[in-house]
C-alpha cells in the first residue's frame, strides 16, 4: 500500500488493527545515526503478527495467524517552534507475499490499487546525509511528473 501524508499513514495502521485486533508488533533491531543539531536517520526492522479476523487490504477475514516482517527508515528532526522531535518522512516495506500466503489467498484476487503497478524509482538513495547540516530526504518525482512508461525518470 502506498501513500503519503499524516492522514494515510493512520488509516494504513487503522485498516491494520482492524483486520489484526490482536496485532503485535517485535523490534528486532534498532540504527540510528545523526546529531541534535541536524537530527537523524534511524532504521528498524520488526516482525509482525496477529490473527486476521476483520477484513483486511488483502480481502475478508481468514481467521488464520500471520507473522510478517517489515522495514522502515526515518527522518526525524526537532521541530524548532515546539521543541518536540517529530518524524518528517518515513519510508518501509512489508513483506506482503508471506502475509498473502499464510493467509492462504490467492495473490490473483488480492485488491490492488493501480498505482501499486507503477514502477519504482531507478535505486537512487532514499536519502543523503550532509554532516552537520544533516540528512536529506531524495525528492523523487510522481508518476505524473517524471516518470515515463518504461519506469525511467525523465
Amino acid at each position: 500500500r502506498r501513500g503519503s501524508g499524516r492522514k494515510e499513514l493512520l488509516e494504513s495502521v487503522l485498516v491494520d488493527m482492524r483486520a489484526f485486533p490482536d496485532i503485535s508488533a517485535h523490534v528486532l533491531g534498532c540504527n540510528c545515526k545523526g546529531n541534535d543539531a541536524a537530527g537523524y536517520e534511524c532504521s528498524v526492522a520488526a516482525t509482525f503478527d496477529g490473527t486476521n479476523i476483520g477484513s483486511s487490504s488483502y480481502g475478508p477475514a481468514t481467521g488464520r495467524f500471520a507473522r510478517w516482517s517489515t522495514m522502515a527508515v526515518s527522518i526525524i528532526r526537532r521541530d524548532e517552534a515546539t521543541g518536540r522531535w517529530q518524524h518528517v518522512g518515513v519510508w518501509g516495506v512489508r513483506d506482503t507475499w508471506s502475509i498473502v500466503q499464510q493467509l492462504r489467498l490467492d495473490l490473483a484476487r488480492v485488491p490492488r490499487r493501480m498505482e501499486a503497478a507503477r514502477p519504482h524509482h531507478r535505486c537512487f538513495p532514499l536519502t543523503t546525509w550532509h554532516g552537520d547540516s544533516g540528512v536529506q530526504l531524495t525528492e523523487f518525482p510522481s508518476a505524473e511528473e517524471g516518470m515515463g512508461s518504461s519506469g525511467t525518470i525523465s
